[in-house]
């Protein structure tokens, strides 16, 4: 009696390991951003007031760092649930490098593309890819940003990891959070690091997806689970 109780016991608890599981599984699986909406558009900013520090976004390459006050990039969307979101018309401000204030970052022909979950590697993604209708890729037309006499170029970048997201205010926005590593990039003579193409480069930044209904402006709340 005593043996079969244990060897039932055990067989519980693998069934309700395998169970736990499965229902991660699942969870993950439908990990989506998603809108009360059926058309939503995005605005995207910093998280926090300009300036202050949970609102900076720091890019390191080219043996120096940039560093930008604010961000501003608009998205949108037509279904309530939806795996990817392209921001677009992306502007920083207040951007240091090297010592120089008031650097530009110039998008060119890029935008950001985050993926909500990655069905094949289970992590999420962020991308720089080609902005719509763009006449030139990302590649030809990439980000430029310099200072001086050094000049960095971030063309396209297929996967890179990790964006985390998760839901704030009661549902009604969402934070984005860009820790990104290996970023490929091409820094000309004049940067500290010397002339060459380069796969070091790091992104540090949140920002703050807040929705409204396309057409009416009207306020929705937006989240991520």
């Amino acid at each position: 009696m005593i043996r079969n109780l244990k060897a039932f016991g055990l067989a519980l608890f693998a069934l309700m390991a395998v169970s736990a599981l499965v229902a991660s599984a699942a969870q993950a699986q439908t990990q989506r951003f998603r809108s009360e909406a059926v058309n939503t558009t995005l605005t995207v900013t910093q998280d926090g007031t300009e300036g202050t520090e949970t609102a900076h976004q720091i890019f390191n390459a080219a043996g120096g760092q940039i560093t930008c006050a604010g961000l501003h990039g608009e998205a949108s969307s037509t279904a309530q649930v939806v795996t990817t979101i392209q921001v677009e018309n992306i502007t920083y401000t207040n951007c240091k490098f090297l010592g120089f204030i008031n650097v530009v970052v110039e998008m060119h022909s890029c935008d950001f593309q985050f993926t909500s979950h990655d069905e094949v590697s289970g992590q999420k993604n962020v991308k720089v890819v080609q902005k719509t209708n763009a006449t030139k890729t990302c590649n030809e037309d990439p980000i430029q940003y310099k200072a001086s006499t050094c000049t960095v170029k971030v063309g396209e970048q297929p996967e890179l990891t990790t964006a985390g997201y998760h839901s704030i205010n009661n549902q009604q926005e969402v934070t984005i959070e860009a820790h990104v590593h290996e970023i490929q990039y091409t820094a000309n003579a004049g940067c500290p690091s010397g002339s060459g193409q380069f796969s070091n480069g790091t992104y540090e930044g949140n920002a703050v997806a807040t929705g409204e209904e396309t057409g009416t402006k009207t306020m929705v709340k937006v989240w991520w689970e």
